[in-house]
């Protein structure tokens, strides 16, 4: 979780946008946030966020959710 979140933050530094973390469910999705705050990373779990669109954080979402055409987070 650590390394991916690092590497990540640093995709978003070079502009290497959009960064998505995905997890198989929702409660994983809870720990990643988590362990992201405790670093200092900034993400979100709301893919219209703005800080997202704008390619300043990570979204951490389901991979269930990606592949949900009705809500797919790549409109």
């Amino acid at each position: 979780t650590i390394t991916a979140l690092l590497i990540l933050k640093t995709c978003i530094a070079e502009k290497f946008i959009p960064a998505v973390y995905l997890v198989p469910t929702s409660q994983l999705a809870e720990q990643v946030k988590k362990e992201a705050s405790n670093l200092g990373v900034k993400v979100t779990t709301d893919e219209e966020d703005i800080d997202f669109t704008q390619g300043d954080s990570i979204l951490i979402t389901t991979i269930q959710k990606v592949f949900n055409w009705e809500k797919c987070i790549w409109r």
